[in-house]
């Protein structure tokens, strides 16, 4: 509060020693102080503070704190241009993630990681991290105002990465890129007069994303039939593009007449 409300981060960092002395450490504790100065702008202190609350912080089904305390962590490490740490702390957030409360969340804590893990030039592990993402996305349930939102920042991560991938020096004018903890921002989208994301869209984005990459993850084997049969005529178009690029590399020129004649 005196920090985040009053704007007193000295004051913050005096009172929290009050706590030290009258209670001793406590990972919440270790938390807030971490928080005030990462807001100071001493991330490297404050990845410190997390490094030593967050291992031991165990908490109940109700407690959601750690979390986002992880996140809070991961966008430190990515300010420092830390991204394997970052990708790691994210991932760790998204397995302390709640089942019964924070599944959309895990899903976009899952896909920070897969942008923090493709940053630090992890590739399979992104292609990994996005397609565990995009699967569980697909059981969370359409009136689930976050699930919504993280569809939406989620394909639009899958497309500019894939296209981004694509390109050895991104042009000007192109897409912005997104931001580190775009996905997991709880800030909702306004869902009015916006069409929701099929989960196939993110899918043709993932496998153009994964053979961009050059890396193997399985997912054409596992997902080529069904955005064959899509029925959405934009997904079956945009996945017929990644097989013929797949079958110019075989040299199979039999193999690519007949993907551009189905």
């Amino acid at each position: 509060m005196l920090d985040e409300d009053l704007g007193q981060p000295v004051s913050a960092l005096d009172a929290a020693k009050e706590f030290v002395r009258e209670l001793g450490e406590f990972p919440a504790l270790g938390d807030a102080r971490a928080r005030v100065l990462a807001r100071l702008g001493c991330d490297r202190e404050a990845l410190k503070e997390w490094s030593e609350a967050l291992p031991s912080w165990i908490s109940n089904e109700v407690d959601l704190a750690p979390s986002h305390a992880y996140r809070d962590a991961a966008l430190s490490a990515a300010r420092l241009g830390e991204w394997r740490n970052a990708a790691f702390l994210f991932e760790q957030g998204a397995a302390r993630c709640r089942p019964s409360s924070q599944q959309a969340y895990k899903m976009a804590m899952l896909a920070d990681c897969g942008f923090a893990a493709w940053k630090a030039g992890l590739h399979l592990d992104a292609v990994k991290k996005l397609a565990e993402c995009v699967r569980g996305l697909e059981t969370i349930s359409p009136e689930d105002d976050f699930g919504f939102t993280v569809r939406k920042r989620v394909g639009h991560l899958c497309m500019w990465m894939a296209s981004a991938t694509k390109i050895e020096r991104l042009p000007e004018d192109f897409r912005q890129e997104p931001w580190v903890g775009m996905c997991s921002n709880l800030e909702r989208m306004q869902a009015t007069g916006i069409e929701d994301t099929p989960i196939d869209y993110m899918l043709t984005h993932l496998l153009a994303f994964e053979s961009a990459c050059g890396v193997d993850a399985g997912l054409y084997q596992e997902f080529d039939s069904r955005l064959r049969a899509s029925p959405y005529l934009h997904a079956r178009l945009a996945h017929g593009g990644t097989v013929v690029k797949r079958l110019i590399k075989s040299g199979e020129p039999q193999e690519i007449v007949a993907a551009l004649l189905q």
